[in-house]
């Protein structure tokens, strides 16, 4: 009964969204981003029935739906595309007026432990919190996405890091499994890697056909280790210096590409800004859907010819094959973004 009054008692004073636990132990507090305090997850995380309860009166009270629906039009003309029935310029033509690029203006919300934990599911919260109950190393090789139910559903931006890992052939793994989720990331020598064929699917989605969406692309690199005030107080500062088609980071000069990904729209990378398909980075930072790429590098009509010529390995293509055996690009473009900051749903 004490353990019941205590902890009663805590969750009145915290005016926390998520009970407190009913063991009755004390809940320690720690800074966000904003300074607020939140309480201390670590415990809950290891224990199975504390991080049960906690996750579903808190997923009980905060579920919604933000899930990204196809437009009929653009879906139709994915599926002609496929079938050869148009051209891709055509093609672009109808996702450039249906489905526009609409880059973020406005500095994006950052979740707290307390929603990432809460939005995740069981498995991933006990995979690791980045800078809470999971910590990488300098270096290290991984790719990184959004964690889209975790928007759809709960409205979180979540960063989700996968194993990097290459496979034996040198090649860029699109499965790698997840080892953390987070605020941020920030990432050195970067590659942005898609499939083509998945993302055609993707778009063909309607009612009767096509294949809901889910993950086709991650961004490649190594892991840098920065304080997530840093990284979000740096691309909101980069966020603010817009110069024609860039972005610059007043403080050293650096120049910057707003980066998306929607396969709504196309199978890559882009540039936001220019529609250009985008290849590699020197850096990229990440909040959120928010995605800065320093001294980006497109996509050229060689890295095509070359794939023409010499194939590409399943779940690393930049071409499509027609009904009639063609090869041709799913359009040059793409894009990330979403519906609060009034852009343009789904991401990376």
């Amino acid at each position: 009964m004490a353990g019941k009054a205590i902890a009663k008692g805590l969750a009145a004073l915290l005016k926390s969204d998520v009970p407190a636990p009913t063991s009755g132990r004390l809940i320690a507090r720690e800074p966000t981003l904003s300074q607020a305090k939140e309480p201390n997850l670590t415990e809950i995380i290891e224990d199975d029935v504390l991080l049960d309860n906690y996750q579903t009166n808190w997923k009980a009270k905060n579920t919604i739906s933000n899930r990204q629906k196809q437009i009929d039009s653009v879906a139709e003309a994915a599926e002609k595309l496929e079938a050869g029935e148009i051209t891709g310029k055509e093609y672009r033509n109808i996702v450039k007026r249906d489905l526009p690029i609409k880059p973020i203006v406005d500095m994006v919300d950052i979740p707290n432990y307390s929603n990432i934990i809460g939005a995740l599911k069981k498995p991933q919260a006990k995979k690791g919190i980045l800078n809470l109950t999971k910590f990488l190393k300098d270096g290290q090789e991984v790719a990184t996405r959004l964690d889209i139910p975790a928007y759809d559903n709960y409205n979180q931006w979540i960063v989700s890091v996968h194993d990097g890992v290459k496979t034996k052939d040198g090649k860029f793994n699109l499965g790698g499994s997840p080892i953390a989720y987070g605020k941020t990331a920030t990432l050195n020598n970067v590659n942005f890697i898609s499939s083509a064929e998945r993302g055609l699917d993707i778009a063909k989605t309607k009612k009767r056909k096509g294949t809901p969406k889910a993950t086709i692309a991650r961004m490649h690199g190594s892991w840098k280790n920065i304080d997530d005030n840093i990284t979000a107080q740096r691309a909101e500062r980069i966020l603010a210096n817009r110069k024609g088609d860039k972005y610059i980071d007043p403080e050293d000069g650096s120049e910057w590409s707003q980066v998306g990904m929607n396969p709504y729209r196309a199978s890559y990378f882009v540039d936001k800004l220019t529609g250009s398909p985008l290849k590699s980075a020197d850096e990229v930072i990440q909040v959120g859907p928010l995605v800065f790429a320093k001294n980006a590098k497109r996509l050229k009509p060689s890295d095509f010819k070359k794939e023409i010529k010499e194939g590409a390995r399943k779940g690393e293509e930049l071409l499509i094959k027609t009904e009639t055996g063609k090869k041709i690009p799913f359009k040059k473009g793409g894009m990330v973004a979403r519906n609060p900051y009034n852009y343009e749903p789904r991401g990376i």
